[in-house]
């Protein structure tokens, strides 16, 4: 927050190997509020900054940024302090292990942080994404920004970029992990939403290190619960990298357009062949006790012609599947309706050449 937040992520910017330009800048500091000087004095000074960047200094990057002012000179010794800062060690049956902890840290921060807790996203453990032909994997720990800088990710998903701008704030990005989105079990978490219509598997493993595969459908119970046992932790998630016959696509609203929870979420996979929907996975948030694998309503579309007479049919389906409650958000037929109308833009996007605009909403 304020000064020290926006000092924070400008800091970061500087220290990243990356290219440097205005609009990188500002948007590095999205989603700190600053109520005491007003923005525009920060963007002046990010731009005074800028100006004075020198790119073709020949130090790393650590050292470009001592050199220019742009952070203290104490920064050249700040990698060899984390060396000495190891992570907890005690016994894993006490432990209570956090990723990235972004939403669980604001809920219970004295209890945490008194608490006997370990990091499983700050253990030093190197971020991976594999490319296994048909799908992709990768590792739980993963953040947000790690998949939105890789580039097997943004090639299998090309609007992904556009998506994670949907999804909090660069700080909260950096920090936030799949495997943390997921075990929060929020019943509108965007990423639990995301890859459940992606045929998700996870792989947990416990602290004696024997694993098991679940289907990511499969994994929340009940509201707050999952299927996770205990000592157990998500090792690693695998999802369906879309080909050439497969559409996808997410969508979310909120009160706000960018840096806020949604009111209601939904994503959806289509597997086309000849006008054929050979395959369907659909899933919601919003409308239910947990994130919300729309089984009877994916089921519906599959042999069927990708026509208008299927995603009418589909719309009555999905009514009947979810159980909205009113809330701050909105209220239950309010989240029914806006859950039917995002279903319809999932076909206008994956399907702009047969779903006209015009007329899909009068539906």
């Amino acid at each position: 927050f304020s000064t020290p937040g926006f000092v924070m992520s400008l800091s970061g910017y500087f220290l990243n190997d990356n290219a440097k330009n205005q609009k990188g800048a500002i948007a590095s500091m999205d989603g700190n509020i600053c109520r005491c000087t007003g923005y525009k004095s920060i963007e002046r000074a990010t731009l005074d900054l800028l100006t004075k960047w020198k790119p073709n200094d020949d130090a790393d990057f650590i050292e470009r940024a001592v050199n220019q002012n742009i952070v203290p000179d104490y920064f050249k010794g700040i990698s060899k302090r984390l060396q000495n800062i190891l992570p907890l060690t005690t016994d894993p049956l006490n432990v209570k292990k956090v990723g990235g902890g972004t939403d669980l840290y604001v809920q219970q921060p004295e209890h945490l942080s008194a608490g006997n807790v370990l990091s499983v996203s700050n253990t030093g453990k190197e971020l991976w994404l594999k490319d296994l032909g048909k799908y992709l994997e990768v590792n739980a720990e993963a953040t947000v920004s790690f998949l939105a800088e890789n580039k097997d990710m943004m090639a299998a998903f090309p609007t992904f970029e556009s998506t994670v701008k949907l999804i909090s704030s660069t700080p909260i990005r950096n920090m936030a992990t799949l495997a943390g989105n997921f075990v929060n079990a929020s019943p509108i978490g965007d990423f639990s939403i995301f890859f459940l219509a992606l045929q998700t598997s996870l792989v947990l493993v416990n602290d004696k290190g024997a694993e098991r595969t679940l289907p990511f459908k499969d994994f929340f119970i009940s509201y707050k619960k999952t299927a996770l046992q205990e000592n157990e932790i998500i090792k690693s998630l695998r999802f369906l990298k879309p080909g050439k016959l497969n559409y996808f696509n997410f969508e979310k609203v909120c009160k706000r357009t960018h840096l806020d929870i949604a009111s209601v979420n939904t994503a959806c996979l289509l597997q086309v062949e000849n006008n054929i929907i050979v395959q369907a996975s659909l899933s919601a948030g919003g409308v239910g006790p947990v994130p919300l694998f729309m089984a009877k309503s994916s089921e519906s579309m599959v042999g069927r012609e990708l026509d208008w007479d299927t995603l009418a049919a589909l719309l009555k389906i999905v009514a009947q599947e979810i159980t909205p409650i009113s809330d701050a958000r909105g209220t239950a037929e309010y989240k029914k309706l806006l859950l039917q109308q995002l279903i319809k833009s999932h076909f206008v996007k994956m399907f702009p050449e047969q779903f006209a605009h015009e007329k899909i909403f009068s539906l």
